[in-house]
């Protein structure tokens, strides 16, 4: 299989983990999407310097707090890219909450509050959306994957799936940022919800189809409605609406009476949207290796 075909399908999947992602979390902090992407920031940062192979959680599969590395507020606003006064009342605002803790000079996500029974039950709910992830990459066999599966998961090993998979969800809305800065993470979230929706990663230049051996949501892999945007990402239909039309002003939307669509017959959008492709290939291959090796993705048991 080509590579770049190989890269635009690992794109088009890890597109619904990242939506998937945010939508679950925004469930559990009044449906907001900066505050939400700010507590995974601090909790990625938390954990992550203590590596993928790390025994001592708590029996929930949280790691213990003592291993939490806390976090300057402002370094995830920046990685983010959000601006600082705006991630400064949100991250306020969650301290008084009690979501997130102030441990000396920077925050933390205690193992209690990941363990809790809101965050808890998104937690479980992006863990399914990774074993689709996975299950994706196996039936779309890229990467080797048509041969491994994911492992039955006990709830450290689930809790590293579900770090590892933050960690690299929140890289690579970063990077995606870079189709265009200037268009805010609202505007981000619009625009890589119609993208996924329209099948934008598979329709690109050297995918060599517009088919995609059932990955596509629409059998056309056409121009969406708002409404069905607004479905999947549970916005507003008229926040869906005004966003739609920044973009389109920007030229990187199309619009046909009720219809969106990306606008890749614009060279500037096809070219942002390939490299994106790419670089979502490469990182996906490197998360694949890296649950490869936490025992996470294993070989499927031939006998099954």
């Amino acid at each position: 299989m080509p590579k770049r075909t190989d890269a635009a399908r690992a794109a088009w999947l890890n597109e619904r983990l990242a939506l998937s992602f945010i939508r679950t979390s925004r469930t559990w902090i009044d449906d907001d999407l900066l505050s939400a992407l700010l507590v995974a920031g601090v909790l990625s940062s938390n954990v992550e310097p203590a590596g993928a192979t790390t025994s001592d959680v708590t029996e929930s599969g949280a790691l213990s707090d003592d291993l939490r590395r806390p976090v300057n507020a402002m370094s995830v606003a920046q990685s983010l890219g959000m601006a600082d006064e705006t991630a400064r009342s949100k991250l306020a605002a969650l301290v008084r909450k009690g979501t997130l803790q102030k441990q000396g000079d920077g925050l933390i996500l205690s193992a209690a509050t990941v363990s809790s029974p809101p965050l808890g039950q998104a937690m479980g709910a992006f863990g399914a959306a990774v074993a689709q992830f996975v299950a994706g990459l196996s039936n779309a066999r890229v990467y080797e994957m048509e041969t491994r599966e994911l492992a039955p998961l006990n709830p450290v090993l689930g809790g590293l799936a579900v770090r590892l998979c933050t960690a690299h969800i929140l890289r690579w809305i970063e990077h995606a940022r870079s189709l265009n800065p200037s268009i805010g993470l609202p505007g981000l979230y619009v625009l890589l919800s119609l993208g996924h929706a329209v099948g934008g990663s598979l329709r690109l230049p050297a995918t060599h189809s517009r088919v995609a051996d059932g990955l596509s949501p629409t059998p056309g892999m056409e121009a969406v409605t708002i409404a069905s945007v607004a479905r999947v990402t549970g916005l507003p239909h008229e926040t869906l609406r005004r966003h739609a039309l920044k973009l389109q002003a920007l030229g990187l939307v199309t619009r046909e009476g009720h219809r969106c669509d990306l606008a890749l017959e614009n060279p500037a959008v096809t070219k942002d949207w390939a490299a994106l492709r790419d670089q979502t290939g490469a990182r996906c291959e490197h998360l694949v290796t890296k649950l490869g090796l936490a025992g996470i993705v294993v070989e499927r048991d031939r006998a099954t």
